[in-house]
């Protein structure tokens, strides 16, 4: 009962403190690398508040960028015979990673050299998408997801769940890995790798009860795995954010109004950002409720509106809350931001999480 009372006066104060329209987030615009540049896009931020992702250099190309809120950005450059770049993590030792190619789909792995003299390390494989406290570096080569530990050199094939195809997106610091993996049939899976290259792979399944895709794409030091996964409605699928549980089930963590939804990253404390399709069909920067329920935060609507911004996408969030991500800035250009949290009501915030969580394991 007393839980139950807990659980009431939090979610009393969390739902209040949105129809006030509380403002829960200062901006910051990251800017880009040149005056004569125009774009840029954060993907990670580290316990220490350093944020990467890929910004226009002076040549107009995407480039991996160290950002800094004093607007001085480092520029990370790139590997031979590639003008682009971008650099995907960051973790609290600041090592860096990402790829050359496309920003977005990397053709060549690489650690970068965070003080922009251009000493990167090409890594070998074809993509890196996320790097651990450890050094551990996870994503593809050769079509497979691949683990690569940067102190010892070690690769290792992560396998798949039967089908000729994996990628692995996100690893926490006790090496669980996760990401995406045909199976047998060719359908695409959501899964968490066995790290030691095994095989022992597990499908994490989806959302709906027969086919349908799912991507598992950030794990916390707690073992929760967030991504998307396919509903089937109205004769078609549908992409919608989803926290993938093993025991109890995966979780539909629903949209800010329209059909689809996307959950990229999860902090330790069970932050989950992404994006998600409102009723206008625009993506918004989203905060998703956990528990399914639909209480989902547009993050536009927790910023001052008098800044004109509109926040597209939150890509990374840090265990202090700051969330990183690219919108539409002011002045029309499609720029890197960062979020930080007003203090009181972002501490009401976390107490309606934290009895959130409290609740779903009285249901469990």
């Amino acid at each position: 009962m007393k839980v139950f009372r807990m659980f009431r006066l939090c979610m009393f104060l969390f739902v209040s403190s949105f129809i006030h329209s509380e403002i829960l987030y200062e901006i910051t615009d990251l800017g880009t690398l040149s005056s004569w540049s125009s774009q840029s896009r954060a993907y990670s931020v580290n316990n220490s508040g350093q944020i990467v992702g890929y910004a226009s250099n002076e040549n107009n190309n995407p480039t991996a960028c160290l950002f800094s809120l004093s607007g001085e950005n480092v520029e990370l450059g790139t590997t031979t015979g590639y003008s682009q770049s971008g650099a995907s993590s960051i973790n609290d030792t600041s090592q860096i990673v990402g790829g050359a190619g496309s920003p977005l789909s990397h053709s060549r792995s690489l650690l970068y050299d965070s003080s922009g003299s251009g000493a990167n390390i090409d890594l070998g494989g074809q993509a890196a998408w996320c790097i651990n406290n450890n050094g551990q570096v996870v994503g593809r080569n050769n079509n497979r997801a691949w683990l690569y530990d940067i102190s010892g050199g070690d690769i290792t094939d992560l396998g798949t769940l039967g089908g000729e195809w994996s990628e692995a997106y996100g690893i926490n610091d006790s090496g669980q890995i996760v990401g995406v993996s045909h199976v047998s049939d060719l359908s695409t899976k959501a899964c968490l790798f066995d790290s030691s290259g095994q095989g022992n792979n597990i499908n994490l399944g989806g959302l709906s009860q027969v086919g349908g895709t799912s991507y598992a794409y950030s794990i916390n030091n707690n073992g929760a795995i967030v991504g998307s996964a396919t509903i089937y409605r109205a004769g078609a699928n549908y992409y919608r954010a989803c926290l993938f549980d093993l025991n109890s089930g995966n979780i539909d963590l629903g949209t800010l109004g329209g059909d689809e939804s996307e959950a990229l990253a999860i902090n330790d404390s069970g932050i989950i950002v992404g994006r998600a399709y409102t009723e206008e069909h625009r993506w918004h920067a989203c905060l998703f409720d956990p528990t399914g329920q639909g209480n989902n935060i547009d993050l536009n609507s927790v910023i001052a509106p008098d800044l004109d911004w509109y926040l597209e996408t939150a890509r990374g969030v840090n265990d202090d809350g700051w969330i990183v991500g690219w919108g539409i800035n002011p002045d029309g250009y499609r720029h890197g931001y960062l979020l930080t949290p007003v203090p009181e009501p972002y501490t009401l915030l976390l107490m309606a999480l934290g009895c959130l969580a409290i609740r779903r394991k009285k249901q469990i």
